[in-house]
C-alpha cells in the first residue's frame, strides 16, 4: 500500500493513516502480520505536484509460512 498520508502504528492490528482533514484506519490480525513503513523521497516535480515530497510503503510482513492462506484486512474512514 502506497499512501502520501502520515502513518501511525502505535497499536498493533491498526494503522491510522492521517492527513489535516481525514483519517483513516487499516485494521489487521495483528496475529498474523508485522507491518513495515518504508519512505519514499519524490524528487520528480511532477509527481510531488500531486503526492507531495514523499510517500509511504506500508508492507504487511507475514508471520506465518503458509503457502495459502485467506486473510482480511479493512479500511475504515
Amino acid at each position: 500500500l502506497l499512501t502520501p498520508l502520515n502513518i501511525n502504528i502505535d497499536k498493533a492490528g491498526h494503522i491510522e493513516l492521517i492527513s489535516p482533514k481525514v483519517a483513516y484506519k487499516l485494521e489487521y490480525d495483528k496475529k498474523l502480520f508485522e507491518p513495515k513503513v518504508e519512505t519514499i523521497e519524490i524528487n520528480d516535480a511532477r509527481m510531488s505536484g500531486n503526492w507531495g515530497n514523499k510517500l509511504y510503503r506500508i508492507v504487511m510482513m507475514s508471520k506465518s509460512n503458509s503457502l495459502k492462506r485467506n486473510y482480511k484486512i479493512k479500511l475504515k474512514k
